[in-house]
C-alpha cells in the first residue's frame, strides 16, 4: 500500500497482506471517501475513451483513495484524479510553482512519479518501489507550497 503518512510511502494491495483480497474501493468511499472523482473512475466500463480503454482495475482506485486520504490528512488538498487507458490511475497536485503527479499501475503492485518545482528547477521522476525516498522528498517539496 501506499503508507498513511508521507515518511512511510510504500506500494502494494491496500489494506491487505499479500494473502488477503485488499479492500474495495467502494468499501473505502463507504469510511468516508466520498469524493466524486472517485465514484466516477468506479463507474467506469470498459472502452470509456472510445478507443479500448481498460475499465479501471479496482486495486489502483482503492490505492489512489488511500493515498488521497492519507495525504489530505496531512494537509494536503485533494488532487485532481484522471483514469488511464491501460486501467491505472493518475493523481496530479499542482500547488504554487510544485506540479506532482502519480500514475498507479493496474493491480497497484507499481506506481511512477514526476515532479517539477518551477521556482528552484528540482525535477522528481521515479518509481516505487525503487524510488520511495525520492517520492518522500517531492511530497516535502510539495508540502512546502501547500499555505
Amino acid at each position: 500500500m501506499i503508507a498513511d503518512a508521507p515518511g512511510e510511502t510504500r506500494v502494494g494491495p491496500v489494506g491487505a497482506r499479500a494473502d488477503e483480497t485488499p479492500l474495495a474501493p467502494t468499501m473505502l468511499i463507504g469510511a468516508g471517501l466520498s469524493d466524486v472523482r472517485l465514484r466516477k473512475l468506479i463507474a467506469l466500463e470498459a472502452d470509456w475513451d472510445g478507443y479500448e480503454a481498460r475499465r479501471i482495475d479496482s486495486r489502483a482506485i482503492a490505492v489512489a483513495a488511500r493515498l488521497v486520504h492519507a495525504l489530505s490528512r496531512n494537509g494536503f488538498p485533494t488532487p485532481e484524479m484522471f483514469p488511464v487507458a491501460d486501467g491505472g490511475v493518475q493523481l496530479e497536485w499542482c500547488i504554487g510553482t510544485m506540479e506532482l503527479e502519480i500514475e498507479i499501475e493496474p493491480g497497484a503492485s507499481s506506481a511512477v512519479f514526476v515532479g517539477d518545482d518551477r521556482a528552484t528547477g528540482r525535477h522528481f521522476d521515479g518509481e516505487f518501489p525503487r524510488d520511495a525516498g525520492l517520492w518522500r522528498q517531492a511530497l516535502v517539496t510539495l508540502a512546502s507550497h501547500v499555505g
